[in-house]
């Protein structure tokens, strides 16, 4: 990122102005004349993605900046900025949101986030590792004490979290992270407090400034820790009491405090420490007034820029501004060069260096470089259009440098030739097509070409494996083809063994047959099946014939046919009553296929199968449950079953198979009983007088191709019968109370029957039934253990085991002996008293 080169006539003034304060005020700090003349520069950097306070940063091993946590528009989002960048980048969010929480980077990038008052409001305890890379997050050892607003800093032994508050107020207490992952509890602050920054001094002091007291005031106090003693002092106070600013260690040896507030609203202060004299200065102000900012400095251990990210501005509002500011005269620190190794002749090339440290800014030269390569001395731009004449490797060093001293970097470019143009592709057969391009100007010198196609695979990308090469032509044709086939071509040239990039692609297909059209089922018996269709009516090839597929399970798509002449075929050897997936598809002289046209269902014909459709599935294990029929109820045959416990009418229905589908008649059946032709279902409105009994009768199924019939039988039950149970007890819904250690009383739902209900009995069975998610097993069959007549509910059980648990179910009963159903589901249960 460019930085100001010079300072302008204004900054100049303010300048003298500042060094004259400084010498007349504070002759003490006489030291500090030259770094607050340097400091004067603050520069805009590039502004966050969202306006945040309260958050933390950390410089990453790799030059990274990273911002996590704090008030945002989403308190879950992570941002980074990388060297050089012109914008901030989104990170992997957080899984939780945190204010103000405390963090620091190790070695391998990761980041460990430190408490923080989550979105619940209150203060939390977790310590979590975060990878900034993939979002990856871990659990760490959580902290003695939940606290957030707190000073903290990576020192001597470890990472260290100081005071802060928790939900009921100011701490004073301080702990330490060390490397073996855990928090060891130290000598706590001298007072509670919250609201502050920490700073290390690279030895073995751990140094707090300012913050809020329990007594709700802005301090100016600074205390130290020293780590081999676990004790606190003071040194010097700051010149201006101060809450909720940022500090960083300089590479100079100076502590910078940066804004903050007085209590009320926002500075824009920039207090410095030296640590050598234990003396204090202002540093130029801020650009604009900032609290609950961060700051970091870009360069670690270097003399790289201040970075003052984000924070709340005078107006209380959460600012996204981000403000830069160098620290000292220095020679740049690092230089890289900052382009591509690869360029390509007679297309132009840039490239730029980029540079951390260094005050004043750097100026930039070529200290040897390509023919036709320039710099521009002020903001470090390559350009150069490398020359037919320049393929190959070119090599050269380029210097950044300021009064203060110089580095060099070297570089190396390899330069390609110009990719071929023109790419054409022409006489496209089935099999086969021409490929063509333009070739490259003679003066390169000896030129070969590749000819290559591109390849894509679901996972792996796409490649460009070759095709034919090299080849000393520009025209090629490619045979072998297969007809309708995709293809995507490219070439590319070598010369002297450097190998271009790639020409545009071509893409064609190879011509094919068109597929048959209209293609229909003409004829169909019980073990043959006859397609007709229509030939094409545009075809890129003449078709010559046709032929028919069948595609059968675990072994694909086979030819059932070949080599029809005609636009009919007739495919035979089925079994009646089977299905079959068809195709068709056209073919020319050569054999090349068209695609195929289907799939086509097509089932054989096949006499008809009369059957009954058992009504009453089991719930468990499969199969039905046995049934009988009785005219009985509003001259409809109604199905019952006694096992099933059958609780309304249901229609007797006689189902039938066999293509085309069959009607119903009745060939054997008593005076007023019908079959529905279509659905089966059979009904019978007795005539008078029918005595009691079972009888039969016959329904048939026709077809075209036969029929089959099924006797089935009935019976006559005497008028007032009651053949129908009782509705299911909601078991589900009983209750058990009263329970001691030998009774309980139960309570269930009274039930319903369509005569009516005349008691019900109710089974125990110990131990309780466990039932998995797949339903409750089969009940065990056993005795009641109680019987209750009339509409009674409940009942009380006696001589139960103690401490013993017993599921339990209820069953209705009618007059006639009908019982209910028992509904399957959660099994209920009790336990006695110990």
């Amino acid at each position: 990122m460019n930085r100001l080169k010079t300072l302008t006539l204004a900054s100049t003034l303010i300048l003298c102005a500042g060094l004259v304060w400084i010498t007349q005020t504070h002759a003490s700090a006489n030291s500090f004349s030259r770094l607050v003349a340097l400091l004067v520069n603050w520069t805009a950097g590039p502004s966050l993605p969202a306006a945040r306070s309260g958050a933390a940063s950390v410089l990453l091993p790799d030059g990274r900046i990273v911002t996590v946590g704090g008030t945002a528009a989403n308190p879950l989002s992570v941002v980074a900025l990388t060297p050089g960048a012109a914008a901030w980048a989104a990170a992997p969010a957080l899984q939780n949101a945190r204010f103000a929480p405390g963090a620091a980077a190790d070695a391998a990038g990761r980041i460990t986030i430190i408490g923080g008052r989550g979105s619940n409001n209150r203060a939390m305890k977790e310590v979590i590792s975060y990878d900034p890379n993939t979002g990856n997050s871990q659990g760490l050892r959580s902290l003695t004490a939940a606290r957030y607003q707190f000073a903290y800093t990576t020192a001597s032994l470890g990472t260290y979290a100081i005071g802060g508050r928790d939900d009921a107020g100011p701490l004073a207490s301080v702990e330490r992270l060390g490397a073996d992952g855990r928090w060891v509890t130290l000598a706590p602050l001298p007072e509670a407090r919250y609201g502050f920054a920490a700073a290390s001094d690279g030895g073995d002091h751990v140094y707090t400034f300012g913050g809020i007291t329990a007594a709700a005031t802005a301090t100016a106090t600074v205390n130290r820790y020293t780590v081999s003693t676990n004790t606190w002092d003071t040194v010097s106070p700051m010149l201006a009491a101060t809450q909720n600013s940022a500090a960083v260690l300089g590479a100079n040896g100076f502590i910078y405090v940066v804004g903050g507030s007085n209590g009320a609203t926002a500075q824009a202060t920039v207090q410095i420490y030296n640590l050598a004299t234990d003396t204090w200065t202002f540093g130029p102000a801020l650009p604009a007034p900032v609290s609950s900012a961060n700051v970091v400095i870009n360069v670690p251990n270097q003399f790289g820029q201040l970075v003052v990210i984000g924070g709340v501005d005078a107006a209380n509002n959460n600012t996204a501004a981000v403000s830069l500011s160098p620290q000292v005269d220095a020679p740049p620190a690092s230089i890289f060069f900052n382009g591509s190794t690869l360029a390509t002749a007679g297309v132009a090339y840039s490239a730029s260096v980029f540079t951390t440290g260094g005050n004043p800014l750097p100026n930039y030269l070529l200290v040897s470089a390509p023919v036709g390569m320039t710099i521009d001395g002020n903001t470090s731009a390559i350009s150069w259009t490398p020359a037919l004449d320049q393929i190959g490797t070119q090599t050269g060093t380029v210097r950044a440098f300021n009064t203060s001293g110089s580095l060099d970097q070297s570089f190396t470019i390899n330069v390609a030739p110009p990719a071929p143009t023109g790419l054409t592709i022409s006489n496209i057969t089935a099999n086969s097509a021409t490929v063509s391009w333009n070739p490259l100007p003679a003066e390169i010198g000896v030129t070969s070409y590749t000819l290559v196609e591109r390849f894509c695979s679901g996972r792996g990308g796409c490649s460009f494996p070759p095709v034919t090469g090299p080849l000393s032509d520009t025209t090629v044709t490619i045979s072998g083809l297969v007809a309708g086939g995709g293809h995507t071509y490219a070439v590319r040239a070598t010369v002297n063994g450097v190998t271009s990039g790639l020409s545009a692609t071509a893409s064609f297909v190879t011509l094919q047959p068109a597929p048959p059209t209209n293609v229909v089922v003409a004829g169909l018996t019980q073990n043959t099946i006859t397609l007709a269709w229509t030939p094409p009516a545009n075809s890129a090839v003449p078709v010559v014939g046709y032929r028919i597929f069948e595609f059968i399970a675990g072994v694909g798509q086979i030819v059932t046919l070949d080599n029809i002449t005609g636009t009919s075929g007739t495919v035979g050897g089925f079994l009646t009553n089977s299905t079959h997936l068809l195709y068709v598809a056209s073919f020319d002289a050569n054999g090349n296929q068209s695609q195929i046209t289907g799939p086509f269902s097509v089932t054989t014909l096949s006499p008809p199968v009369v059957f009954h459709n058992p009504a009453f599935p089991k719930p468990v294990g499969g199969g039905f449950y046995a049934e009988s029929v009785a005219a009985v109820l509003d001259g409809q045959l109604t199905l019952v079953s006694a096992e099933a416990h059958s609780t309304a009418p249901v229609n007797f229905v006689i189902g039938g198979s066999g293509l085309p589908a069959p009607t119903f008649s009745l060939v054997g059946a008593p005076a007023g009983m019908a079959i529905d032709a279509v659905t089966g279902v059979v009904t019978w409105n007795p005539v008078a007088g029918v005595t009691p009994g079972t009888y039969t009768a016959t329904a048939r199924g026709t077809n075209s191709e036969g029929f089959s019939d099924l006797t089935f039988s009935y019976t006559v039950y005497p008028s007032g019968s009651d053949v129908l149970s009782p509705v299911a007890v909601q078991n589900f819904a009983a209750t058990v109370t009263n329970i001691t250690r030998t009774s309980a009383t139960i309570t269930w739902p009274a039930t319903t029957d369509n005569v009516g209900v005349t008691g019900y009995r109710v089974y125990l069975v110990t131990p309780i039934i466990v039932c998995p998610r797949t339903g409750c097993p089969p009940l065990p069959v056993v005795a009641p253990v109680a019987t209750v007549n009339g509409v009674t509910t409940s009942v009380n059980l006696t001589t139960l085991l103690r401490n013993t648990g017993y599921s339990f179910w209820i069953e209705a009963f009618d007059a006639a002996g009908n019982t209910s159903a028992i509904l399957p589901g959660i099994q209920r249960s009790f336990t006695t008293l110990n």
